[in-house]
């Protein structure tokens, strides 16, 4: 009996050793490192383009100056996305996988008639692909925006993804957005998803000839952030209502405020932002509801454009720590009449009455896009601005 037991361990453990008989080795794939995805409503086609690694590249086979770029881009055109995949199956020598993809931009035409559902769902639902591949969609021509070259950048799909992370934690000027955040809010109550905007810089004139420099103009920039109801595009905020926006859900790391030096019109002051912070509080008055929104900022003082001065705890700090509460709130009452106008909730006020008033959001839930459009948002700011210099006197040039 403790013999068949033995010889049955022993056979369960040589199975163990099989290795992963199905898997395809690195070197016999096609690894997409980004993508994009389009439709065309004349030809009803949807289009797929990704950007495969060179695997000569990573072999060092781009020594000696070659100027081979480290990335192949290929589309294909189908009548569903998964048939435009069978397309790309033919031009492509590997099998195609999708483990390492980091970045999927939609073209706003697809994103505003077809929805981005197929590809987040198919995202989610895959047991390949990663969830935190960020999302964004292009204002002009995608497949242009995904074949040009970058400066300093070896591949079009990092250099953009390395942009959009450094424009988020610097400036304070767009929100990362990746499959599951996306996917996460779909299926939420009472928040709307959003994702990053990209504009391709237009460098040519009538005349088909460059108007700008390269060195200067950058091929591709960010223009703030699409907003979604459900999984349509329904609008964009611009560079302030994003901000906006992210004051309001937390979401600003760092960024740079300019303010007036009080007294003084022509001396302007830089506040560089270290942290901010927000605190949403779902409130019924008097039968109706309303949203109590608490913002705090902090930073500290990094230049000053004149011979003005600062002390700490002085009546002058104190007025700019007023200044730069004003600015924060003009950039919040921007980002809420965008949306509340087109009556989409990203920052997920009707999320918070979810959580902690259930009942009373029950009976708003029906009727909530209608609400949000008329909601009342009670905002108090509190700004802590510190003066974090040596000297706190400019010099008398004079």
């Amino acid at each position: 009996m403790y013999k068949k037991i033995l010889v049955l361990l022993v056979f369960f453990a040589l199975l163990s050793l099989c290795g992963c008989w199905d898997r395809l080795e690195p070197e016999r794939r096609a690894i997409v490192i980004g993508g994009g995805f389009d439709y065309n409503p004349e030809r009803e086609l949807y289009q797929v383009i990704f950007q495969i690694v060179s695997p000569l590249i990573r072999q060092g086979q781009n020594a000696g100056g070659n100027e081979k770029p480290n990335y192949w881009t290929v589309s294909a055109w189908g009548h569903s996305l998964y048939d435009a995949l069978a397309n790309m199956s033919k031009k492509v020598s590997r099998r195609i996988s999708f483990s390492h993809a980091q970045l999927y931009v939609f073209s706003e035409r697809m994103a505003r008639t077809k929805g981005v559902l197929p590809v987040v769902n198919a995202v989610a639902r895959s047991r390949e692909s990663r969830r935190i591949i960020i999302l964004a969609v292009a204002k002009d021509n995608l497949e242009q925006m995904l074949t040009v070259n970058l400066p300093i950048e070896s591949s079009n799909v990092m250099g953009l993804t390395n942009q959009i992370y450094l424009t988020m934690e610097e400036m304070g000027g767009t929100a990362v957005e990746d499959t599951r955040d996306f996917f996460t809010k779909l299926v939420q109550p009472g928040i709307e998803p959003h994702v990053v905007g990209l504009e391709l810089s237009d460098k040519k004139n009538n005349s088909g000839e460059d108007k700008t420099d390269p060195g200067i103009e950058p091929p591709i920039r960010i223009i703030g952030k699409y907003f979604f109801k459900d999984d349509r595009l329904i609008g964009l905020l611009n560079d302030r209502e994003t901000r906006g926006s992210n004051w309001i859900i937390g979401n600003v790391r760092a960024g740079t405020l300019v303010v007036k030096y009080p007294g003084e019109q022509d001396v302007l002051v830089d506040v560089l932002i270290s942290r901010g912070s927000s605190q949403i509080k779902p409130v019924i008055r008097e039968g109706q509801p309303l949203i109590k929104l608490k913002i705090k900022v902090s930073g500290h003082i990094v230049n000053i454009t004149g011979e003005s001065g600062l002390k700490e705890e002085s009546v002058v700090t104190k007025s700019l720590n007023q200044r730069v509460s004003q600015v924060v709130r003009n950039d919040i009452e921007l980002a809420l009449k965008k949306t509340q106008s087109n009556q989409c909730d990203i920052f997920g006020f009707g999320f918070a009455f979810y959580r902690l008033m259930y009942k009373e959001w029950l009976e708003m839930e029906d009727n909530w896009d209608e609400i949000f459009a008329n909601l009342p948002v009670e905002l108090t700011i509190e700004a802590d601005i510190k003066n974090m210099g040596l000297v706190n006197k400019g010099p008398d040039i004079r």
